[in-house]
């Protein structure tokens, strides 16, 4: 494929030359980008200094540049006519050293290669000389000749298989980045064509879509219950495979495409029908796949050293999205690399949710004390309690994303907090002489323990159990009083420090003796 593209590349510079057409132009470097989960808006600035005739101007874009999104501007200049083509890409860095560092390793891996070869030639000729005996007596004489020389060669094989096991992993190394960094051996080239000629240089501002590079959100939420707060940390990791490293630019991050669709969408059409046999699969979103399905982070990743120095993130609100300025900064292509965006501790009151008719275990909730709205972008997050591991999973205060109502949020399963759940009567039977029912009753007592060396608030929940006719009639009985929301009980207890609380519990259901009732537990 690498000759290929290399014939391409000499045949179109000789056809070039031959014509006399100039050479192709060089990229210009991104001034500024604003960067969002889908993608990048970047925005180049360059002087350029017209043909020969004074009116055109030429300059290259990426190849991978929507060409639906790319607005041109030259001065105050009006641009006549606009088009676009193929062209070869000008080598870059950090591309340009790593395709030369490739070419050295597999370089030096043939010549080891050569060096076997040869080695196994001469193995060869001498455990088979060409050699043609008419004297048998010679045999001997012969013979000896063979061992010795095949016992004074030493051709080195265990070292150079060494060194080429270390070059081909240096080389999957090397191909991996290349990989990483992006890039292509093709651009677009702009030609664009002004109203009139001018003398000097004009500045030419464009702006484009990519979809090689983008940004993700990632969380660290740890929970520290003994002071009220949960710790929030927000990093932005970055990535851009440009094939370019961009300097000094200016970078922003937008938690939506700032060119979204700018008319809302059509109604739906409202059509009854049988449903399907077999429903269709659920389909994730783009967005979904970018942040699920993101490769590992490497150490790479948490290099400060990547980025040029500039000012704290600034957080900024708009009409339809958000954005954070980060100033001026310094964005390598190839590995993703991550960047702090917002530190806060957040006040929170914390309590567990238990739930015993389905586990024994009791899950830490805390339900931040926001004095205003604010926005997290969903995004994966790491969660803690007290600097412990709590587990994995997404993050954001936005229920429509896959966040938790009434901003509270859960972190995992507290060993230290227990319920269980026994029965203290089951039974059925029937009752009355003239109007006889068939009767079920459920007797439990549930048991909340705490073995923390602090008292904590505990939300039990059951399922309120639901009537589908008249004429089964339920009744609920607790110590303490259960209170309902939709259709859930739950009951709201104090549990001191290592001790624990117990809650009885009783369902009484009755239905005419001839109707056939499943209890549903």
């Amino acid at each position: 494929m690498q000759t290929i593209k290399s014939s391409a590349r000499n045949a179109t510079l000789a056809l070039m030359c031959c014509t006399g057409l100039a050479a192709t132009p060089a990229f210009a470097a991104p001034s500024s980008v604003l960067l969002h989960p889908g993608g990048a808006l970047i925005h180049e600035e360059f002087s350029l200094k017209p043909d020969q005739d004074g009116r055109t101007l030429r300059f290259l874009l990426p190849a991978d540049a929507d060409p639906q999104s790319i607005d041109i501007t030259a001065d105050d200049y009006p641009i006549s006519s606009l088009s676009f083509r193929d062209a070869l890409a000008p080598d870059r860095e950090p591309e340009l050293s790593l395709k030369r560092e490739l070419g050295d390793v597999r370089g030096r891996i043939r010549a080891l290669e050569l060096v076997g070869e040869d080695a196994e030639a001469y193995r060869k000729f001498w455990r088979q000389p060409p050699v043609n005996l008419t004297n048998p007596a010679e045999l001997p004489a012969l013979a000896e000749l063979m061992a010795r020389k095949l016992a004074a060669f030493d051709d080195g094989s265990e070292a150079r298989t060494a060194k080429l096991q270390a070059l081909k992993e240096r080389e999957k190394l090397l191909v991996q980045r290349l990989t990483e960094v992006g890039g292509t051996d093709f651009a677009r080239e702009a030609v664009l064509t002004l109203d009139k000629s001018v003398s000097g240089p004009v500045e030419v501002h464009c702006v484009y879509n990519s979809a090689n590079a983008g940004w993700r959100p990632v969380y660290r939420l740890e929970a520290r219950p003994d002071d009220g707060v949960v710790a929030l940390r927000l990093d932005a990791e970055i990535w851009q495979r440009s094939g370019q490293n961009w300097k000094g630019a200016e970078l922003q991050l937008a938690t939506a495409d700032p060119r979204q669709s700018m008319t809302p969408p059509a109604l739906a059409a409202w059509i009854a029908r049988p449903r399907p046999a077999q429903s269709a699969p659920i389909t994730r979103s783009a967005r979904t796949n970018m942040l699920m399905d993101s490769a590992p982070m490497s150490p790479e990743m948490l290099e400060a050293s990547s980025f040029a120095k500039s000012s704290a993130p600034r957080y900024m609100e708009g009409a339809s999205y958000e954005v954070w300025d980060l100033g001026v900064r310094d964005v390598y292509a190839g590995t993703a690399m991550r960047l702090p965006l917002q530190r806060e501790e957040l006040k929170a009151t914390f309590s567990y949710v238990a739930r015993p008719s389905r586990t024994r275990d009791a899950y830490l909730a805390a339900h931040l004390d926001l004095p205003a709205m604010k926005h997290f972008p969903a995004g994966d997050a790491l969660f803690f309690v007290d600097g412990v591991p709590a587990g994995s999973s997404t993050f954001s205060l936005d229920t429509d994303n896959g966040g938790f109502a009434d901003n509270s949020i859960y972190f995992g399963r507290d060993p230290l907090v227990t319920t269980e759940m026994k029965t203290a009567g089951q039974q059925s039977g029937r009752e009355g002489f003239i109007d006889r029912k068939r009767t079920y009753t459920w007797d439990w007592e549930m048991t909340v323990a705490n073995r923390h060396k602090r008292p904590i608030n505990v939300r039990v929940e059951e399922p309120a159990p639901q009537s589908r006719d008249k004429e089964i009639v339920l009744e609920m009985q607790s110590k303490p009083e259960a209170k309902r929301e939709d259709n859930t009980l739950y009951w709201e207890v104090n549990v001191p420090a290592g001790k624990s609380i117990s809650i009885n519990h009783k369902v009484l259901l009755s239905a005419p003796a001839d109707m056939q009732v499943w209890e549903g537990r």
